[in-house]
């Protein structure tokens, strides 16, 4: 009796020895997926391709008519009421009182989707007005509606930035964006093993700083990008910020450390897919300083003419 004891207990503790070391290696897999879509998000959000929006077209498009209220599927029920004939049978025993109830109840149910089938029309009618009259706008080259097309047609969500936005002003679109600071990427490498296990490795400082550039150069072409598929420009300039240490009074504080005005014409010609960041941001014209030792430096931006529109987005 013992003895079954004992090797029911031995049985138990391998169980749970299994089930911990499965817990452990689905949580090293875990953190090494979860090590590498962030490398990833920092990295690789430039890798999309440039698609335009027609806005020409739909700005030319005729605005379609008003909807009309429509009434036929409640006639068709009343006519179904209206030509109720019950029979003798019908009218004894209550079956005719019951079948005009049914009759009404279907009439009502036709009034609600005669009503929902209108409502859905003149959604689409005032959804496909305001485009019409957006895409007129923008055109035209309006500051709001410029602003409102960014909004609603362009993606930011993948740009691994802190934060973003813009300056627009007589067709001169100027996007500034908050770059991540060196420090909040990441310090150590996780990979799987062969076993399982996780293996964290550190990373060294100048490897930090070559993922510091890639991020910074790959979310300016996500962003001139994005851009470029919401508005009918020809270019779009991109100023990206990052903490520096100013040598001179001590102080820590946001400079640009990136340039670019992006034609849609010249990222047409890379393939940003498959594109290294750092190296189609440099063959697109894109304006940092980087180096070994240091990194990113602030980069003078006054030859550039947006002093002012990197004043105004403090604003």
């Amino acid at each position: 009796m013992e003895r079954e004891a004992q090797r029911a207990h031995r049985m138990q503790l391998a169980e749970q020895k299994a089930s911990a070391k499965q817990a452990l290696l689905s949580a090293s897999a875990d953190a090494a997926a979860k090590y590498e879509r962030f490398i990833e998000f920092l990295v690789d959000a430039h890798r999309v391709s440039l698609r335009r929006r027609d806005w020409a077209a739909i700005a030319n498009s005729p605005t379609p008519a008003k909807p009309e209220p429509g009434f036929d599927l409640e006639k068709c029920a009343q006519r179904s009421l209206d030509e109720h004939a019950p029979g003798w049978f019908a009218r004894t025993f209550g079956g005719a009182k019951r079948e005009r109830a049914r009759l009404h109840e279907a009439i009502a149910r036709a009034k609600a989707n005669d009503k929902k089938a209108y409502d859905e029309a003149l959604e689409k009618w005032e959804q496909r007005r305001s485009e019409i009259e957006l895409a007129q706008a923008v055109i035209a080259g309006k500051d709001e509606a410029t602003r409102t097309a960014i909004q609603t047609y362009a993606d930011f969500g993948s740009v691994a930035v802190e934060g973003l936005r813009f300056v627009c002003n007589e067709r001169r679109v100027v996007a500034i964006a908050d770059g991540f600071e060196r420090e909040e990427l990441p310090s150590s490498t996780v990979t799987l093993l062969q076993s399982g296990k996780a293996s964290i490795k550190a990373i060294s400082a100048k490897r930090q700083k070559e993922i510091h550039r890639d991020n910074v150069c790959a979310s300016a072409l996500r962003i001139a990008v994005e851009t470029l598929k919401a508005l009918p420009i020809e270019a779009v300039e991109v100023v990206v910020l990052s903490d520096i240490l100013d040598a001179g009074s001590g102080h820590i504080e946001p400079r640009p450390v990136l340039y670019g005005r992006f034609t849609a014409q010249a990222l047409l010609t890379v393939n940003l897919v498959q594109a290294d960041p750092t190296l189609a941001a440099e063959r697109l014209g894109a304006q940092f300083n980087f180096s070994a030792r240091d990194g990113l430096r602030a980069i003078d931006v006054e030859r550039f003419d947006i002093a002012n529109s990197l004043l105004l987005a403090d604003q």
